[in-house]
This record gives structure tokens, C-alpha cells and sequence, in this order.
């Protein structure tokens, strides 16, 4: 295991020099998780990026660097507890090395910063100029002969002070890309036949809508920058009457401002597919970091009862599988579904393989009615759905309705279609279990340590580090929520991970099974656990509540 941490100033290029870093890692055969934190600033501020490499399967990102490079001497301060015993560090700081000051006598401004990290890092891994410059102009397009010039002038300084290097050990393997949570949620949703998405960027989930934008042409998606999240959702839920399957995202306050959409989508029984990527709150809280608060939220969106769907990928993998999966199902049972994630799966790199042959599309159902009923009664309350064109009358009504779509306030009428909505989220219940994986579980025997979402990351790189064999059971599926399969599992005493201070997920879990919880590790300061930490708060519970 070895980690690279780059710290400095937002519009120094930190993320990106560690993302080169990152692809170097990658073509070496390592297995790779990169962490960026960032304030929510263009310039200044502090921001630091994280890559974690291993010839075995990383998860997570670890917070104790081998390698590091600061832009300033405030960054090491930072940073300082951070660094290993054995690591080797360099701080651009002019009782150290003024790499500033060289910048600024070859007329470098300091966006360049981040080639003279790469530089160094480079020079640290004792990679051959000829490596580190093919890397550097395969990486940058821009720039291309002063991105060199800086290398070079960086390189010089750090071999006239000699400092110790390791080359690393290559390893032949199957070629990997590098893609963060995002991503493989809009290729998971691209892969099921997205049609049309459109959203306002709200963080962590603003690079769903950036990504689809540049992909537009070549998957033939048409993509939107709608003026608010109310106007997105609005017509997100709209493009689904004229059979587009549609998508939005935000974060927790954008979807705030969703709800009455959301609720609308319940009543119209709309296929609308919501992705939810969670970060601190309430109000805008801190933007630019992760949590699992807005679980409760996510699960009781909306005024009325109407059915739902709602999963919480763990996994680069996962993000991938179910975002195709939540866009089948809102179309296979015409009702909301979410994708409910965090900051720490969302924008967290690595270098998965992802097997789009694993996805089989829903087959839905065809209409042959000879009189159409958009809101016919059904006994499995999915009623039959057309979209233009058509010859009948496809009549969608945000009131109360009879089976053709007409309003009511009928008493009798009224009753009848609550029923049928509410006999829908009973098939739902009966058929995501039978075709989905809705709980997984990491181990085969030991204590129970429960998780849902980006935790499952932290708790399966925790877990090479716990000395006691654990079984991780990960519950995928919030609602429905796998009451019978969890149980097999919490029959005695387990434990639950998650970020959130109030235990929504602990609360989740003893409301829908009885059961508490014998230890709950929170986290809920706007960052990821770190592996090493989380696996020695795991071990003390386990030797607490269950070493005889």
C-alpha cells in the first residue's frame, strides 16, 4: 500500500496533478482510489488530493501519505499529522525549496505548481525523464512546451538535493479507466437508454450533468442546464409523459426544492428517476463534503403516500449497476425511484472494472387495451402506459382521478385509486427481491458490522486491518427495505457504521426488524472515514461486546 497526498491553494492544479499521478499508478497495474478535498472556492482556500495505490483492490483512501508535496508552508502545517514516519515530503516554501521563486524568474504563473508536484512526485517514484514527459503531454494539451520547461527547471532542483528515491514494482494487467462515482452513475443510466436529463449543478452531483453534456452527441442524450431544481424536476417528470426516459440530480438542498415534483410524480404515476448525492447540511451546510444525514429525508420525500423505490450503491461497481437498474424499475412500475449516494462515492476515483454485460434490461410490459385507461385498476396496481404517438387519449392528471384520467373528488373513486398505488408498492415489494441483489455480504463468518452506501467502501478497506474475522452486510435496497434477509444476519448482537450523528440508518434498521444496534461508529464532520482509524474503532467494539 502507498499513498500521495498534494496539498496548496484552489487554481494551483491539485487535483489534477494528483490525477496524473493517479494514471500513472493505473497503467503500472496498481489498483487506485484518489480523494479530493476542497472548499468551495475558485481561488485560495485549502485543497488537497489523495491517491491510494495497491497491487490488491483499494476501496478507500488512506490518510497517512508516503509521498507529499505542499505549495506552502500553511499546507504542511495542515498536513503535518498526515505523513508517515518513513515518507519523504517537499514543501515549496523559501526556507525549504522556493519553487515559487523559480516559477517567477521563467515568467511561470501559479497554476503551474501543479507540474512542479508532478515533478516531484516523479522524481520521488524514479521515473525516467522520458516517462514523466510523455505522461505530462498526454495529460495536459495546453501548454505543452512550458509544462516541459517547468518540469525540467523542478527536476534540477531536486536532483542537485539528492533526495532518496524508490522505483516501484510494475505489474501486467488488464487495461482499466479511471472514473469517478458520477460517471459510472450516467453510464449506468446511459446503458438502461437515458433520453434526457437536465438538472442544476448543485454539489457533489453538478458532474453527472457535466459529463452527460460531452456525451450528448454520441449517446444521443439531450442535456439541460434547467434555470432552478424545481424547473429540472418539473421537466424531467414532464419529458416522461411523451415516453423520454428522463433523469435529475442534485444534492440534498436541491432536492429540497424537488419534493413537490417528486410528490407530483407519485400522483401522475410518472417514471421519474432521481439521483440524490448527499453532502453536510441542513441549508448549504458544507457544500463541498460528504454524509448520510438526508437518508429520513430521502425515504419520506413528499406530501402524500404514493410508492417509491430508493438504493444506495457502496461501490464504483455498484453506482454503476443500479443507477440502470432505478431507471428500469421507475419505468417498469411507473413511480419515482432514487439513487440515493454521497460525496465520497460521487466525485472518489478508482479503477474498477466495470462489466456492462452483467446489466439485462426490464422487458416492459406492451398495452393492447382496446379501450385505454391511463390509470386503469389493476390488481398489481401497474396500470397500462402509452406514450405518443397514439390514437387514444392519454390523459396524465396531478389530481386525484378516475381510471381514465378525468379529476374526482369522489369518495369511492378517490379510495380506489389510493389502493391501487398502494397495491404497487406490494408488488414492488414482492419482485425487487426476487430480480436484485438487495443485500450483499462481505465475510462468511464473525461479528456483524452493518453499512449502506460510501461507508461499505471505508468499512471493506478497514476491514483488511481488523484482526477478528467480520462478516459486512451492506443493505443496497432502503425501500424496499430486505427486512427477512437482514435478519438472518442480526439475530445477536452487530454493529452499524454510518455518518450521520442522529443514527438514521440505525433507527432505519430497528424500526423495520425490532433490533438495536450494539455500537453505532458515527462520523459526521463532512469527511470519510479513514480506513486505518475506522478499523481500530471497529476492533475495540468487537472485543467490548463480543471476544468471551
Amino acid at each position: 500500500m502507498l499513498s500521495v497526498l498534494i496539498a496548496g491553494k484552489a487554481g494551483e492544479g491539485i487535483k489534477k496533478a494528483v490525477a496524473v499521478i493517479a494514471d500513472y499508478f493505473n497503467q503500472a497495474g496498481y489498483s487506485i482510489f484518489q480523494y479530493d478535498d476542497y472548499q468551495s472556492v475558485i481561488k485560495g482556500g485549502h485543497n488537497y488530493s489523495i491517491v491510494s495505490v495497491d497491487k490488491h483492490l483499494v476501496f478507500s483512501h488512506y490518510m497517512l501519505a508516503d509521498y507529499a508535496f505542499f505549495s506552502d508552508f500553511a499546507s504542511y502545517e495542515i498536513h503535518q499529522n498526515h505523513i508517515s514516519e518513513d515518507s519523504v515530503s517537499v514543501i515549496n516554501d523559501k526556507n525549504y525549496i522556493d519553487f515559487s521563486s523559480l516559477l517567477k524568474a521563467n515568467n511561470f504563473n501559479d497554476s503551474f505548481i501543479g507540474i512542479v508536484a508532478i515533478s516531484v512526485i516523479f522524481y520521488l517514484l524514479d521515473l525516467t525523464t522520458e516517462e514523466s514527459i510523455d505522461l505530462i503531454r498526454k495529460s495536459f494539451r495546453k501548454n505543452e512546451e512550458k509544462n516541459i520547461q517547468c518540469y525540467e527547471l523542478s527536476f534540477k532542483i531536486l536532483e542537485e538535493r539528492n533526495f532518496p528515491r524508490l522505483k516501484i514494482e510494475k505489474y501486467p494487467f488488464k487495461k482499466r479507466k479511471i472514473n469517478n462515482g458520477n460517471t459510472l452513475i450516467a453510464l449506468g443510466a446511459l446503458m438502461a437508454g437515458l433520453d434526457y436529463y437536465v438538472s442544476y449543478p448543485m454539489t457533489p452531483a453538478s458532474s453527472i450533468l457535466h459529463f452527460l453534456a460531452g456525451q450528448s452527441e454520441k449517446f444521443g442524450v439531450v442535456v439541460q442546464h434547467a434555470e432552478s431544481e424545481i424547473a429540472a424536476a418539473n421537466m424531467a417528470a414532464g419529458a416522461t409523459f411523451t415516453g423520454a426516459r428522463a433523469a435529475t440530480g442534485s444534492s440534498g438542498g436541491g432536492f429540497a426544492l424537488m419534493t413537490e415534483a417528486f410528490s407530483l410524480a407519485g400522483m401522475v404515476e410518472a417514471p421519474l428517476y432521481v439521483i440524490v448525492s448527499a453532502r453536510p447540511g441542513p441549508a448549504t451546510g458544507m457544500s463541498t463534503y460528504t454524509a448520510q444525514a438526508d437518508l429520513n429525508f430521502v425515504l419520506n420525500a413528499g406530501h402524500g403516500e404514493f410508492p417509491r423505490i430508493v438504493a444506495s450503491p457502496g461501490t464504483f461497481e455498484q453506482a454503476f449497476h443500479l443507477s440502470a437498474q432505478l431507471l428500469d424499475l421507475a419505468w417498469y412500475f411507473q413511480t419515482p425511484t432514487v439513487l440515493l449516494t454521497e460525496k465520497h462515492l460521487s466525485e472518489c476515483s478508482g479503477n474498477q472494472i466495470i462489466d456492462p454485460d452483467q446489466y439485462i434490461a426490464l422487458e416492459m410490459p406492451v398495452v393492447h387495451e382496446k379501450e385505454y385507461k391511463r390509470y386503469q385498476l389493476t390488481d398489481n396496481g401497474i396500470s397500462p402506459l402509452k406514450c405518443p404517438p397514439s390514437h387514444e387519449m392519454i390523459k396524465w392528471n396531478s389530481n386525484e382521478h378516475y381510471e381514465n384520467g378525468i379529476r374526482t373528488d369522489e369518495a369511492v373513486s378517490a379510495k380506489q385509486m389510493i389502493e391501487k398505488r398502494y397495491r404497487k408498492q406490494q408488488t414492488i415489494n414482492e419482485y425487487v427481491p426476487k430480480h436484485y441483489e438487495m443485500l450483499k455480504c462481505y465475510g462468511e463468518e464473525g461479528p456483524v458490522i452493518v453499512c449502506y452506501g460510501s461507508t461499505l467502501m471505508s468499512m471493506l478497506e478497514a476491514s483488511k486491518y481488523i484482526t477478528n474475522k467480520i462478516r459486512i452486510v451492506q443493505v443496497i435496497y432502503l425501500e424496499p427495505f430486505p427486512v427477512d434477509l437482514l435478519e438472518t444476519y442480526i439475530q445477536d448482537d452487530f454493529i452499524v457504521v454510518e455518518q450521520s450523528l442522529y443514527e438514521q440508518f440505525t433507527q432505519l434498521i430497528k424500526y423495520k426488524t425490532g433490533r438495536s444496534a450494539k455500537r453505532v461508529i458515527k462520523g459526521y464532520d463532512g469527511r470519510p472515514f479513514d480506513p486505518v482509524i475506522l478499523a481500530r474503532e471497529t476492533e475495540e467494539a468487537i472485543n467490548e461486546f463480543f471476544t468471551h
